[in-house]
């Protein structure tokens, strides 16, 4: 079983590479991706979750600011900086794209089964973010 800074570097890297297997691959096979507004689970639908999110989000660069790890549970502070490139489907309606550059804050709480993610919590700013550069903020 690998060290759980090696898996979350692991991760980083897939994120920052765009690659939409890459990352679905560190997901246990039943994993899931939790948001505000619901839930994506199983690496089916987190793949097509994903491909949306790199259509949508393009030339993505993700920075943690701190990793804190504790038993197998990793706590990353993040921030990504995107272009808004396609629409965004969100819970209360489409978000057209804006072309802008965006940053995005957040916390991602990373539970690991073993050397997969069984649960990524994620807690972020992006819908602000997207809505106010829609609008013209």
């Amino acid at each position: 079983m690998a060290d759980i800074e090696s898996l979350v570097k692991k991760f980083l890297a897939a994120q920052n590479s765009d690659d939409v297997d890459a990352i679905v691959n560190c997901y246990a096979p039943d994993g899931a991706r939790v948001y505000g507004h619901g839930e994506t689970r199983g690496r089916e639908n987190l793949r097509a979750l994903y491909r949306s999110v790199t259509g949508a989000l393009t030339k993505r660069k993700m920075t943690v600011r701190k990793v804190t790890v504790a038993g197998r549970t990793a706590v990353l502070e993040y921030s990504e900086q995107a272009t808004h490139s396609a629409p965004v489907k969100a819970q209360h309606g489409e978000i057209p794209a804006s072309g802008a550059q965006i940053e995005i804050h957040g916390i991602a709480v990373l539970e690991y089964t073993g050397d997969e993610i069984a649960e990524a919590r994620v807690y972020s700013d992006a819908l602000y973010q997207l809505l106010a550069k829609s609008r013209g903020r």
